[in-house]
């Protein structure tokens, strides 16, 4: 059986992608740091603003459920019996912004 080393360096390729992505993430959600915290408006008047960033920040609980892709993007954490979910979408260097409707 033949070695394709392409395709081992290809794979090799996505794996250094994938841990980038996972850093830059995870960077993100435990230090504010590499982008942009953007919070709802029900996080800010829920009373519970500083409780609910704490618990985001120190997530880590990522699984197939909540990370089909493992890029550390998504989860979900439990704050009085709610569950305020978090997201880092990627913009890349410009943020588009949506309407409401």
């Amino acid at each position: 059986m033949e070695l394709d080393l392409g395709k081992v360096l290809e794979q090799t390729q996505e794996v250094i992608k994938l841990e980038k992505i996972v850093n830059l993430n995870d960077q993100l959600r435990t230090e504010a740091k590499g982008g942009q915290v953007i919070c709802t408006s029900g996080v800010f008047s829920s009373g519970k603003y500083n409780e609910i960033i704490n618990e985001v920040r120190n997530f880590n609980n990522f699984n197939e459920d909540n990370d089909p892709y493992k890029e550390h993007d998504f989860g979900k954490v439990v704050v009085d019996g709610k569950k305020p979910g978090q997201r880092v979408p990627k913009y890349g260097n410009k943020i588009v912004w949506t309407s409401q409707s």
